[in-house]
């Protein structure tokens, strides 16, 4: 089947099929799954997709990686959001006096049209979004944290839990495949993020790949990727032992 152009920030990379990040663009990743095609556009903001001349130029690299590297009308699909709801809403929800869920879901809005313009009518019916994963279950803080946080688990995947409905009603109503890739790693009683599933403070581990081929699938009827024989191979080790897959 047609390779998936996937375009993100470093959460991107999971779909690469390996338990690391793949490079930041231009440079190529070497993408281990033949369904998916993998694009890393640093640390954008989903708020700043939309814009120019950001400090993470999101919005250049976008669509640069559209124009040049990703065949027209072939599909794509975005994953932006995580920074987002890790850190940001929350600090900006203090700083503005404002509710943190009207902020959530204006983020997903800004995020959802930006994307939706940037692939252009050549893609209609072929554009995906897939949801940021659940937050870190630590807190991290300080200028020179690699991921900084703000507020408690529960805290921030409450306001991903925002930003993922208002994105979902979003794809519904355009007729967009919705991958949701954040329910099935927090706990439904504890709101929680599951650890089990993640290789770092914040990145899935490839532990998590048989959810979002099934949360893919749901979204896609149509998709039939299929894991190669040496991927399931290094998988079942990683369940077992807690190997990464390479």
């Amino acid at each position: 089947m047609e390779p998936i152009h996937c375009i993100g920030d470093s959460h991107v990379s999971f779909f690469s099929g390996t338990d690391r990040l793949v490079p930041v663009w231009p440079e190529r990743s070497v993408d281990r799954l033949p369904f998916f095609r993998t694009y890393r556009v640093g640390p954008a903001l989903a708020w700043n997709l939309g814009r120019l001349e950001t400090t993470a130029r999101g919005r250049e690299q976008t669509e640069e990686i559209l124009r040049t590297a990703v065949p027209p009308g072939a599909p794509v699909l975005f994953l932006f959001g995580e920074i987002d709801c890790r850190y940001h809403l929350l600090k900006q929800a203090e700083k503005q006096g404002r509710e943190v869920s009207e902020l959530a879901r204006e983020c997903a809005e800004a995020y959802f049209h930006a994307a939706v313009a940037m692939a252009g009518a050549n893609r209609t019916g072929s554009v995906f979004f897939c949801t940021p994963p659940a937050s870190s279950t630590k807190r991290m803080e300080g200028p020179c944290e690699a991921f900084p946080t703000t507020g408690s688990c529960v805290e921030r995947n409450r306001v991903t839990g925002w930003f993922v409905e208002r994105l979902g009603a979003l794809c519904e109503e355009a007729g967009i495949p919705f991958v949701n890739l954040y329910s099935p790693v927090v706990g439904r009683k504890t709101g929680r993020t599951l650890s089990r599933y993640y290789r770092d403070e914040v990145h899935l581990a490839q532990r998590a790949m048989p959810l979002a081929l099934a949360a893919l699938r749901r979204a896609w009827p149509a998709f039939d990727g299929r894991l190669p024989l040496s991927y399931r191979a290094q998988l079942a080790l990683s369940r077992l032992i807690g190997t990464k897959v390479r």
